[in-house]
């Protein structure tokens, strides 16, 4: 593991890149279409709560 302070795409995708290599993990699958689904509502819900909250705390500010 490469421990470093720098917090950037760029040298993100680089490590992860060097763990796949390393690593070689198996592809995950998902288990079907209907789990999909729901974890991209779920994904969209939480981004739309985070936005709200975001909206209120910057029109109480």
């Amino acid at each position: 593991m490469h421990l470093s302070i720098t917090k950037t795409d760029p040298s993100d995708a680089i490590l992860l890149s060097e763990y796949g290599r390393a690593i070689q993990p198996p592809v995950y699958q998902m288990s079907n279409d209907s789990l999909l689904l729901l974890r991209q509502k779920r994904t969209l819900l939480r981004q739309y709560q985070n936005r709200t909250a975001d909206a209120a705390a910057s029109s109480t500010a």
